[in-house]
This record gives C-alpha cells, structure tokens and sequence, in this order.
C-alpha cells in the first residue's frame, strides 16, 4: 500500500511540473500575433475610437522587435508604419516599448493588467497641458 501511495505521489509531482500545466507569460501571449485595438476608456468611461485608429494593427516578435501599422485610414500625420523594440519585465507586470522616429527614441511604458490568448489589457497614465492626469485602459484583441 504504502508502494502504491509513493508512486502515486511522484507520478502526480511529475505529472503537475509538466509544461502542460504552465500558464504562459504575457511575452508567450502577445508574440507572433496580429492585435488591434477593441476597447479604450479614460478613467473608467469608454471613449469612441476613431475609424483612423480602429484599424491599427500591433505585431510583436519573437525577436524583441515590434511594428504598429497604422492601417488604410490614417489619422493627421499617421505614417505608414513605426517599429522599434518590446519587452515585458517586471514579472509581467509591465510592457514596454522602443521607438525610434527620426533618430530620437522614445520609450513608452504600459501596466499589463490582464493577458489571456484572447485579450490583453494595458493602462497608463496620461497628463495633459494643464496638468489633468487622465487613466487610460487599453483592451487588445488578436486580429481574426
């Protein structure tokens, strides 16, 4: 009997330590999929997204590098496309984002709230001229 309980415990702490069981990390999730923008709010109210924003898509690589398409209707001074270079850190707590435009980087950070295959959640805080500090919550979506 007792035999049987210690071959039932190893086999169950092999069995439960396979990757079957592992979550994926929020760089395993967004990698190598297409993703756009379904859902933005501005301190918890929903703002309508633009039709020239809508259609945005966000590729990130398995190499660390991204690119943001910006789609067939642009907004004012949109380019084409922009690219640079991602990272989650933080223990999955933060993404972040390199940009190069014209020589000059920009390093943007977002709060991961929630990742799923399905959805990822980011927010950030954004100050305006007057010194209004608004939160503002990203939903993304993988592209059908």
């Amino acid at each position: 009997m007792i035999q049987k309980f210690v071959f039932f415990a190893l086999f169950a702490t092999l069995f439960a330590s396979c990757s079957l069981f592992e979550e994926p990390t929020a760089s395993e999730v967004l990698q190598d999929k297409v993703w756009k923008l379904s859902l933005k709010t501005e301190n918890g109210t929903a703002v309508v997204l633009p039709t020239c924003t809508a259609d945005d898509k966000f590729t990130y690589s398995a190499s660390g590098s991204y690119e943001h398409n910006y789609g067939t209707d642009k907004c004012l001074a949109d380019p084409n496309t922009t690219s640079g270079n991602w990272s989650v850190e933080n223990s999955d707590q933060t993404l972040k984002l390199v940009t190069t435009i014209l020589g000059i980087s920009r390093t943007s950070s977002y709060t991961i709230k929630s990742f799923t295959s399905k959805q990822v959640v980011l927010s950030y805080e954004n100050t305006s001229i007057g010194g209004t500090v608004k939160t503002i919550e990203e939903t993304y979506i993988p592209v059908q």
